[in-house]
């Protein structure tokens, strides 16, 4: 014999409450767990529009713009990608229960929570952001060592294909001097003084260990010899 609890006009609202959480969760591009997680603040927010009318009437209302929040952030989330995808997974995770937990009849709860989210979901696009630059930065590292090397080693064959060198010289100039042409071509470039330097290193080699009977040319082996111990340090303490 008591009245109805709930008169008409509550009973409507909490139709349409319902219709809007139909509406999101109808979005096949929401994954599964965050349907889950946004269907589980249905009884948090029929209490604010329940209150507030301007829940329906307002698109910027701090409820609805938590919820589209969520559900935009979920799109493209993909379960197997653990490490970044879970974080996003166990953030929104936290905020629905911090809501649905300490939920007063207050409104402010929805716009602290929004708050939070798009904190942590703004760290982890920077992170991402980050990351990404780091990947690209690094392959183009990596192509440019491996250009360098080509440079190099195409340098070695010109000058050394038909030389006649100590299997000494030819080692170091194959294992250690690649090295040297690797970094000055990274770091100075082909156009440098430096580069023309460490070919000259090669050129001078091959000259100076082969045979050498008259004085003019015995006089430039010891000239050249200074000069080549001289820049093979400066040239391998770079490296």
């Amino acid at each position: 014999g008591k009245p109805d609890a709930l008169n008409q006009s509550d009973e409507d609202i909490i139709n349409l409450v319902a219709m809007f959480f139909d509406f999101v969760l109808d979005d096949r591009n929401l994954p599964v767990p965050f349907q889950a997680l946004i269907s589980r603040l249905q009884i948090p927010v029929l209490k604010v529009a329940l209150k507030d009318r301007e829940f329906f009437s307002h698109t910027d209302h701090p409820a609805r713009r938590f919820i589209n929040e969520i559900a935009n952030s979920a799109v493209g989330w993909d379960q197997s990608e653990k490490e970044s995808q879970d974080q996003l997974y166990k953030e929104v995770n936290r905020v629905v229960h911090e809501v649905i937990e300490h939920y007063t009849g207050e409104v402010a709860i929805f716009e602290r929570a929004l708050t939070s989210l798009q904190q942590a979901l703004k760290m982890e696009t920077n992170k991402a952001s980050v990351l990404e630059r780091r990947t690209q930065e690094a392959a183009q590292g990596k192509a440019k060592a491996e250009h360098s090397r080509e440079e190099a080693n195409s340098i070695l064959l010109a000058r050394l294909r038909d030389a006649r060198l100590p299997e000494s010289i030819m080692s170091f100039l194959v294992k250690e001097w690649q090295k040297v042409l690797m970094y000055v071509n990274l770091k100075h470039g082909v156009e440098s003084t430096e580069w023309l330097e460490a070919k000259q290193v090669i050129d001078d080699l091959v000259w100076a260990v082969r045979p050498h009977q008259d004085d003019r040319s015995m006089n430039r082996v010891d000239r050249v010899k200074d000069e080549v111990v001289r820049k093979v340090s400066h040239g391998l303490e770079g490296v």
